[in-house]
């Protein structure tokens, strides 16, 4: 499999060298300087960078190599990164590891023009490319297979096939904006070339909302009710609307027509939700009417989920090309600890970091082996879990059943302790 390989290299006979041994088999480009290598990516789709960890800077040694390498990161997530260096400084490795490289390789210590050598380079091409295959499945499948439960998915569906307006209750970090999406453009309103109307009421605001609802005389060419462009409007932020104005909004959906007109308004409407209808309610936030008129779809969050939550890290790690990295039975168990206040979004955030800590840890061999809890961030076995709730219960009720014992023996003797 024929690869594009870039190396950033002070000394550029180090790019000969791998030119000489590999560049037949790849197509192999040469900067000496971030810009360059820059340049160079965007005008190439890259799959392997070879970065020098000493850089010289105006003819200086400088460990430049390591900010190189986090910039790459940041801006080519996939591009698979291997640090060159003469030095076998291990803080320089794992700060390399930590700045985003997948391998370190000691100038000096591999053959260029060994078959091994041209084998490792054809796993490291084929991993990215795999990576971007399936990460491009994932931008248009998202979170779609997996991660929402099948029930919930056909309820949402169902709902909109019936073009009734409903609440959708989401916390952040569910991809909710995506499992919407999914649904959406399998339903009866989906057109290539439309997407459903957005808006955010707080950015309306309760004046202009109340304006728009009685078609008021002059707000016509501004009025997202008028100017809408699809037959669904996902409608954000409700709660910052007064309840008074939120009677008016319902009376106008069910009635299907503006306050006090004629004109009809043939809409569904998506109210997305963070937090539970119940408590908004309770909190008159919501209006109680909106509750008993409209269905709610409500999407479970991670942390109701952690029976299922080994089956994410898998999907998790087949994306990330992945799949030889197995994690240890005792990792799993502490990540269903966790409370998981940031969802999936947290959940994938915490297997890349975890994973970068892996790589630190087993430098050169770090897929052979198992992850374990150590190399789970410390948030996770910082946070109160499960397990340390459930314990905390039964010391309080030791404590209580003590305290029971004492007040009965001594019941009056206030002298004794």
């Amino acid at each position: 499999m024929r690869g594009n390989i870039l190396v950033i290299d002070d000394e550029r006979f180090v790019f000969e060298d791998l030119e000489y041994g590999i560049g037949q088999a790849h197509n192999i480009f040469y900067a000496e300087t971030l810009p360059q290598a820059t340049g160079l990516l965007k005008k190439n789709t890259m799959d392997l960078a070879m970065v020098d960890l000493n850089i010289k800077v105006k003819g200086k040694n400088r460990f430049s190599g390591l900010d190189h390498i986090k910039t790459l990161r940041d801006r080519f997530p996939t591009l698979t990164i291997v640090v060159l260096s003469g030095y076998s400084d291990e803080d320089k490795i794992v700060q390399a590891t930590k700045n985003g490289a997948d391998y370190y390789l000691i100038k000096g210590n591999f053959d260029v023009d060994s078959t091994e050598f041209r084998d490792q380079v054809g796993k490291w091409i084929k991993r990215k490319k795999k990576l971007d295959k399936n990460r491009e499945m994932e931008r248009v499948h998202s979170w779609g297979i997996g991660e929402f439960p099948t029930h919930i998915t056909q309820e949402c569906l169902e709902v909109l096939q019936s073009k009734k307006s409903f609440i959708f209750v989401a916390e952040s970090g569910l991809g909710r904006d995506t499992f919407m999406h999914n649904n959406y453009i399998k339903s009866y309103a989906f057109k290539k070339e439309t997407k459903p109307d957005n808006v955010d009421l707080e950015l309306v605001g309760a004046h202009n909302l109340a304006d728009y609802l009685s078609l008021k005389h002059g707000t016509t060419s501004e009025n997202f009710l008028k100017k809408r462009t699809s037959k669904v409007t996902y409608i954000r932020n409700l709660p910052t609307v007064p309840l008074s104005i939120q009677t008016t909004f319902l009376q106008v959906i069910l009635q299907q027509k503006f306050s006090g007109k004629a004109d009809s308004l043939k809409q569904q409407f998506i109210f997305f939700l963070d937090e539970d209808v119940a408590e908004l309610i309770e909190s008159k936030e919501i209006l109680p009417e909106f509750a008993s008129a409209l269905p709610i779809i409500r999407l479970a969050p991670l942390r109701e989920r952690k029976a299922e939550l080994e089956d994410f890290v898998d999907r998790w790690r087949k994306v990330h090309a992945y799949e030889q990295l197995d994690f240890d039975r005792q990792t799993i168990t502490v990540l269903r600890r966790y409370g998981f206040p940031g969802n999936f979004t947290e959940l994938f955030h915490l297997l890349k970091k975890t994973v970068s800590n892996h790589k630190s840890k087993y430098r050169q061999g770090w897929e052979q082996e198992f992850v374990h809890p150590e190399s789970l961030p410390a948030i996770v076995h910082q946070a109160p879990s499960d397990l340390h709730e459930e314990m905390q219960l039964e010391v309080a009720r030791i404590h209580l059943r003590y305290i029971e014992e004492a007040l009965k023996k001594y019941a009056g003797e206030r002298s004794q302790k």
